[in-house]
């Protein structure tokens, strides 16, 4: 098969991470089209340079098995504009359809705030289409769910790749005084409306009182700089909406615990997705509320025996469960399934 992705913006690779895995381990050819320019994020992208006017993404569109859309619809316009010759050319996605081979149409949500805010419009579209509907998270499966055929399917990261993996050593050392040895928190939010930014900066605050800790909040970065700053902290925060983050997973395949307010409805589907009922409790150290964030994430402070084994659990998931290779195997066996 040949999968052609499309999406409107990629900031942390998850869709790239997925074309990358099916051409790694499976047999088929996966290949990205992402509207917003990769590059500003230094993130390693597909068809982000174009020097042919847009021959090669008509050529996919048209060749192309499977079109899976990532946070767009048929709608989405794909523009070209020559450098020097200023000639222009827009690629309607939804125009293809029904051109060159019979294509299989994927739509998959991601969580962005249009698409929380827009479920029952968009929900009911996709039923008048008789989309096949992918979310990445549980918590978006039950949102569409009453609206629309949408099933859950998780992001991956490449747990192999040298800055996915756990580092050889657990200190840090603070600024430039080699005699101040504190232990780092870090959170990387892509949204701070969505991700408790002030609970955890709260948070931290108190347990400051008792453990030499500071929180290591990253925004507005490359995408290496913040999976740099994941590698280089002892406990990864992600947020406490009920959902995961990718920046959890990055910080699982790296080792660390990782703190997040996990709700029974997301448990329980990953376990039923990777078929592991019997694996409790999975990975995250699950804390909802201040006094339990602060509880928790002082267990982990005051317990390095404690945090490696709950980091060795975190990388073990990673490679085991959660796996790139399994999860891009799992994504060609649904595309053979439409």
């Amino acid at each position: 098969m040949l999968i052609f992705h499309v999406t409107s913006t990629d900031p942390a690779g998850s869709v790239y991470n997925m074309i990358r895995a099916i051409n790694q381990y499976t047999p088929h050819r996966a290949r990205l089209y992402t509207s917003h320019k990769i590059s500003t994020y230094q993130f390693p992208g597909d068809i982000d340079f174009l020097m042919d006017m847009g021959e090669e993404i008509e050529a996919l569109l048209t060749k192309a098995d499977v079109i899976h859309l990532h946070k767009v619809d048929d709608d989405f316009e794909i523009e070209i504009t020559g450098p020097k010759s200023g000639k222009r050319k827009v690629y309607r996605v939804g125009d293809f359809f029904n051109i060159g081979t019979k294509k299989k149409v994927v739509y998959h949500v991601h969580g962005q705030t249009d698409e929380r805010a827009k479920v029952q419009e968009t929900g009911e579209w996709y039923k008048s289409k008789n989309a096949k509907v992918l979310t990445s998270t549980p918590d978006l499966e039950e949102m569409y769910k009453p609206f629309c055929e949408a099933q859950f399917f998780p992001n991956l990261v490449p747990v192999r790749h040298p800055l996915y993996l756990p580092r050889e050593t657990d200190a840090l050392i603070e600024g430039l005084n080699p005699t101040i040895k504190k232990y780092c928190i870090v959170q990387t939010p892509t949204d701070a409306l969505l991700k408790d930014c002030q609970l955890i900066r709260d948070v931290v605050e108190d347990l400051a009182k008792t453990y030499p800790v500071f929180l290591h909040e990253v925004s507005g970065v490359t995408h290496k700089i913040s999976l740099l700053a994941k590698r280089s902290s002892h406990i990864v925060f992600d947020h406490v909406q009920g959902y995961y983050g990718l920046s959890s997973l990055e910080g699982l395949s790296m080792g660390k615990p990782v703190v997040a307010g996990l709700s029974s409805h997301t448990q329980l589907a990953i376990k039923k997705f990777f078929n592991i009922d019997g694996v409790d409790p999975l990975p995250w150290v699950v804390a909802r509320t201040h006094e339990d964030l602060v509880k928790e994430i002082g267990d982990l402070l005051k317990n390095p025996g404690y945090r490696k084994t709950i980091g060795d659990r975190s990388r073990k998931f990673m490679e085991v469960i959660w796996s790139d290779e399994a999860i891009a195997k799992r994504l060609v066996e649904f595309y053979a399934t439409l």
